[in-house]
């Protein structure tokens, strides 16, 4: 150990250990000594965004509500029953239509966004699609070919009407 770590916070369970102040002291020894006593605030920040990787300019792609929504389907925080059902938040996890309502299912499966689905796939045709070029990217593909999924993928988000607010579950 390093004499010039920061003590760690005792803890019993594992969800107080991955808690926020036990996790950023842990974060925090890790660093590097140099990085650590970095003489200035922007130089200790030019050290912690050395490794950050920038985001492609097609994830800024459409309108912030689409860009938000999509955002969650990705992070599986949208208003997805199976979503909604793992934060305990509603009681099922199914779709209306009996399945399981994740990602995969409102993107592959749920026979109520049958005819939207259809023209996503014929407008992609030309694509291998599968959630991680839905939700994330493919890197062996051009910025252009993805910023054209990542259109038709918000095209199709807004065409279903699945994240409107006046939409009951």
């Amino acid at each position: 150990r390093n004499k010039s770590n920061i003590r760690g916070v005792r803890s019993r369970t594992t969800q107080t250990f991955n808690s926020f102040l036990p996790r950023v002291i842990r974060e925090w020894n890790e660093l590097t000594w140099d990085t650590r006593t970095a003489p200035s605030l922007n130089t200790l920040k030019s050290y912690l965004h050395r490794n950050v990787r920038k985001l492609p300019a097609y994830y800024y792609s459409g309108t912030r509500r689409l860009q938000i929504l999509y955002t969650r389907l990705h992070t599986e925080s949208s208003s997805l029953n199976d979503h909604l059902f793992s934060k305990g938040i509603v009681l099922s996890p199914q779709c209306m239509c009996g399945n399981v309502g994740n990602s995969y299912h409102f993107f592959f499966q749920c026979p109520q966004y049958d005819r939207f689905r259809h023209s996503l796939f014929i407008f992609l045709r030309d694509f291998y699609i599968d959630m991680n070029v839905l939700l994330i990217d493919d890197p062996s593909l051009t910025p252009g070919q993805n910023i054209l999924i990542f259109q038709s993928v918000h095209k199709f988000i807004q065409e279903t009407k699945r994240f409107d607010i006046q939409r009951t579950r």
